[in-house]
Formats: C-alpha cells, sequence, structure tokens
C-alpha cells in the first residue's frame, strides 16, 4: 500500500466501487478489517500487505504491549460494509491511525483492530500506537 502513488486515493476508490457495485451511498460505508486475512471473500474485500504497527504488538487476538518500538502486523482483510451490519465489537475496537511513514506526516485513514481485554483504548494512544503504510525497506524473501 505505502508504494503506491497515491495509497489513500487506493483505498477511495475501493470504497467506491463498492458503494457503485451495492447501490450504496459513501456515508452508508464503513471499513472493517481482519488481521490474519490472506485471501478476499468476496468483491467486498482487498487485502493489504506489509503494514506496520508503532507502539504496540500484534497477537492473533489483538493488540498487545510490546517492547519493540516497531512491528509487523499481519496481512489485513479489508471489508466495506453497510453501516447497519457492522457488529458491536468492531465498533469498540481500538480506532488507529495509518500513516504513510514513520514521520506520521501524511494521515491515510483509520482503521479499528481489537484491543487487549482490559485494557482502555486511552491506553494505546498514550503509547502513540499507529500504523504504518511503508517502512521504506524494499526487501523480499526473494532477495534474501
Amino acid at each position: 500500500l505505502g508504494g503506491l502513488f497515491s495509497p489513500e486515493a487506493y483505498i477511495t476508490a475501493s470504497r467506491q466501487a463498492v458503494a457503485q457495485k451495492k447501490n450504496w451511498a459513501l456515508e452508508q460505508l464503513e471499513m472493517v478489517v481482519h488481521p490474519g486475512e490472506t485471501r478476499p471473500q468476496d468483491a467486498q474485500t482487498f487485502i493489504l500487505e506489509g503494514l506496520s504497527l508503532e507502539g504496540a504488538g500484534w497477537e492473533s487476538t489483538g493488540l498487545s504491549f510490546s517492547a519493540d518500538i516497531v512491528g509487523k502486523l499481519p496481512s489485513v482483510g479489508v471489508h466495506w460494509v453497510h453501516a447497519n451490519d457492522v457488529d458491536a465489537s468492531t465498533k469498540k475496537a481500538v480506532l488507529l491511525p495509518v500513516y504513510l511513514n514513520f514521520q506520521r506526516t501524511e494521515l491515510l485513514f483509520s482503521m479499528r483492530l481489537p484491543g487487549t481485554k482490559g485494557v482502555a483504548d486511552h491506553v494505546w494512544f498514550q503509547r502513540g500506537a499507529a500504523v504504518t503504510a511503508w517502512s521504506g525497506d524494499t526487501t523480499t524473501s526473494a532477495d534474501q
């Protein structure tokens, strides 16, 4: 995502495509993410890879405390769903900003990730938790 010329336009275009296909207003769509998803479930889904998580770690169930400053986020399935179909647990997830890179000067969008049970949302904000789309590391597994 971070390697695109205009990554926020990609997110916007995916939202517009789903709205047009379903004949829904843009305002009726909400982003729902599923970390760990590797294949699209339907035409309303796309997969983001290579995202990094700063100020928090990731475990299979959600955000976790980590001594590392930056960690990798698994592939994330992004679904555009009608606002009426968003479940309560998704609405309670921690809303984190997604920045282009570690400098955090360009906000792309925000996504809700499940937090740790018993940890208030403000703890993640105090830790400066955020997602970055581009780490600047251009090596791939084939290069190593």
